[in-house]
């Protein structure tokens, strides 16, 4: 048997594997649950007030972690209430989008003057 798979091994190239076209694994989306505005209250209620910032631009504009946390001033138009999603953070490093559709422009309205405050406050 060990000489079959060895031997037929270089006929299949990459992902064309026989087993493969024949059997498929079932794979069912769970569908994710939002958080109802109380537990969002909640949680903003009880979060560390140099991490305020943060969760509010998270609960409010639906921003990945991984976007907020590569949001740079130049991407937040405060003139016309909006940020530009450009660029994301993954494993320490600042990567381009990996989707067309992950490069997009978001309305922001309660967050401006939270964000405006940080700014104004920061050394960067």
């Amino acid at each position: 048997m060990f000489q079959i798979i060895r031997k037929s091994k270089p006929i299949y190239l990459g992902n064309q594997h026989p087993v493969r076209k024949s059997h498929k694994p079932d794979y069912v989306r769970k569908k994710k649950t939002a958080w109802s505005a109380e537990q969002i209250r909640s949680i903003l209620e009880n979060t560390p007030p140099e991490y305020t910032c943060l969760f509010t631009c998270i609960a409010l504009t639906g921003l990945r972690i991984g976007e907020l946390l590569a949001l740079q001033w130049n991407h937040i138009d405060f003139e016309n209430h909006e940020i530009t999603v450009r660029q994301n953070l993954w494993r320490g490093k600042i990567v381009t989008p990996k989707t067309q559709n992950s490069f997009r422009t978001l309305p922001i309205g309660e967050v401006l003057e939270l964000l405006a405050n940080r700014k104004y406050g920061s050394q960067f």
